[in-house]
């Protein structure tokens, strides 16, 4: 088991290993024990879990029972798990169910499909851009990071934030923003929630940059998606586009 893995399975699986911990089976416990890692941040977006075997192993508790709760967590989209690789978290379910303000869907099925991103880049841009208007400043941080739905696709993510206000988060270790929804950072690390957003879609020609980076013909149609936060006081917080390419999903639009 990966080090970084045994304190907090440790800590929130002991009393499984007792036979303790309170009502329900095991595998509904051993479910929600996972979860509460998850949403503590102690296990991110992108963490591998010990394999089954291995996790059986730790927690004393049956092969068939680890597989049951391993599967209801993939069934709630909060960790995603792939033939061949193993079994990843994907969000919190706070996050997963705050995903943006679209989700992406399995087209057969209608389910919720998982997500995680990696950050690919963070800079400084200073000069005038789609972030101008909301921002009301041409000197933004950007966060670019490339979005895995499920190792069907990708797609892009761009996050603008004030350079003045938020210039702290360069110093961040750029594995901190490997996290779907970047908005809970922004409120824990700079007292900054996000309280409301409006959300603008259209479809349009990607730009040569993103088709090279999604591995998309150049001057291929895709979804674009402009997301505008603000926070206390209506004050706007962040400016967010995603790339998404053609014909890859069913979308849900949440009001």
């Amino acid at each position: 088991m990966p080090d970084p893995m045994e304190e907090p399975l440790r800590r929130l699986l002991e009393p499984l290993r007792q036979d303790e911990g309170g009502d329900g089976p095991k595998y509904r416990r051993l479910a929600d024990g996972l979860a509460k890692l998850i949403d503590a941040g102690e296990l991110r977006t992108g963490d591998k879990l010990p394999n089954e075997i291995e996790l059986a192993a730790y927690t004393g508790l049956s092969l068939g029972t680890v597989q049951k709760a391993l599967r209801i967590l993939s069934e709630r989209g909060v960790l995603c798990r792939r033939h061949g690789h193993g079994t990843f978290v994907t969000a919190s379910d706070r996050d997963q169910q705050d995903l943006w303000y679209f989700r992406f869907l399995n087209n057969a099925t209608g389910d919720l499909l998982p997500v995680t991103a990696r950050a690919i880049d963070r800079r400084v841009i200073r000069k005038h851009g789609p972030w101008h208007d909301f921002l009301k400043t041409d000197d933004v941080i950007r966060i670019r990071r490339l979005l895995d739905v499920d190792g069907r696709f990708r797609a892009l993510s761009d996050f603008y934030l004030e350079l003045d206000r938020f210039r702290a988060i360069l110093d961040v270790p750029i594995s901190d923003l490997n996290v779907v929804v970047l908005r809970g950072l922004l409120n824990r690390r700079f007292h900054a929630p996000t309280f409301h957003a409006s959300q603008c879609v259209w479809c349009d020609r990607l730009p040569d940059p993103v088709c090279r980076l999604l591995k998309l013909p150049a001057n291929s149609f895709g979804l674009l998606s402009d997301i505008f936060s603000r926070t206390h006081r209506d004050v706007p917080i962040s400016m967010h586009r995603i790339h998404v390419p053609p014909g890859v999903s069913a979308i849900e639009i949440r009001g």
